[in-house]
């Protein structure tokens, strides 16, 4: 059980480390005009709305409109990420090894690893997400980092719920295999990692604050731009199979064909992978934090009120047998 905790914790955290997050442009659009208190707080919060999302996964029977709801937008968010992602990983690669349409190529491969099931994705994420930390670790001795100042919660709550378009719908499919105390423990876990991440990158980034990709931009002036980029493709390719692969659920629940579905993958990476990735960013995450907020909010309020009613029509059972 143990190793099947952290992999559904790697899991998680490999769907929402991707490119915005390991290049530091998703860290610095949030975060970079406020303090450390900011980003303690959304790593804190990610492993609360972890726990929130993998509990209404055991409840989703019971209130079936909002997983609907939940689905429609999650396709459109992980679309938009997909996009977004395809962009990132052609610009690392080609700033970090001068090699021309990866993106395409990056898109042609998830496309191809999407016909598979989840099994290959927890084993990719559970060997990528340490060597994220390893890098982030080895690059913050380094620099020794840069601080601002200042708390905006609003930036962490934003930041947060619009990691659970993704992130939160995966741990609703993962909730129901787990007891409620197991997902106590996925979600404290997932907070200390998340915490952990976005306090490095946060510090590193800060250092390259104003560039397209700040952490990468770091990394090569202390002579770890190729090894970062690596990783940071690494990292997005894990948000890409986790993005392409929720959609992939999504449209074979409608009853459309997987191999369709992966045809058409592979040519919107084709299409879109030229886009400019900080513009990209900029113009789409935002808009997706919004709806992230209204999401998570409306899960934590339901499973608040189930938990509070069952623990009321416990307590009153156990009064009146006592009577």
């Amino acid at each position: 059980m143990c190793i099947s905790i952290f992999k559904t914790v790697f899991l998680f955290v490999g769907a929402v480390i991707g490119a915005g997050f390991a290049t530091g442009s998703e860290v610095m659009l949030y975060f970079g005009g406020t303090g450390l208190s900011s980003v303690i707080l959304s790593g804190s919060l990610i492993g609360i709305f972890a726990i929130v999302f993998a509990l209404f996964g055991k409840l989703s029977s019971r209130y079936k409109w909002l997983d609907n709801l939940l689905k429609i937008a999650v396709f459109f968010s992980s679309f938009a990420t997909f996009c977004v992602m395809i962009s990132g990983a052609d610009e690392v690669i080609r700033f970090a090894f001068n090699i021309k349409y990866f993106g395409a190529f990056t898109g042609v491969i998830v496309a191809f690893l999407l016909l598979f099931d989840m099994r290959i994705i927890k084993i990719i994420n559970s060997v990528i997400v340490p060597f994220i930390l390893l890098l982030f670790a080895v690059m913050l001795i380094k620099t020794g980092g840069n601080l601002g100042g200042g708390f905006d919660p609003s930036s962490s709550i934003l930041y947060a719920s619009m990691n659970m378009l993704l992130g939160g719908y995966m741990m609703t499919l993962e909730g129901r295999n787990y007891s409620v105390k197991n997902i106590l423990w996925i979600g404290g876990i997932i907070a200390i990692i998340m915490t952990t991440l976005l306090g490095f990158c946060y510090f590193i980034s800060m250092e390259g604050y104003g560039f397209s990709m700040p952490l990468f931009e770091v990394a090569k002036r202390i002579g770890l731009g190729a090894c970062a980029g690596v990783i940071i493709y690494l990292a997005i390719f894990t948000t890409l199979i986790g993005a392409g692969r929720v959609m992939g659920d999504i449209m074979c629940d409608l009853g459309q064909n997987k191999y369709l579905f992966s045809l058409l993958i592979a040519l919107v990476s084709v299409l879109v992978y030229s886009a400019d990735f900080r513009q990209s960013v900029a113009f789409i995450y935002p808009p997706l934090g919004w709806v992230g907020v209204a999401f998570t909010m409306t899960t934590l309020a339901i499973v608040a009120v189930y938990y509070v009613r069952k623990s009321y029509n416990r307590s009153r059972r156990l009064t009146i047998g006592k009577n």
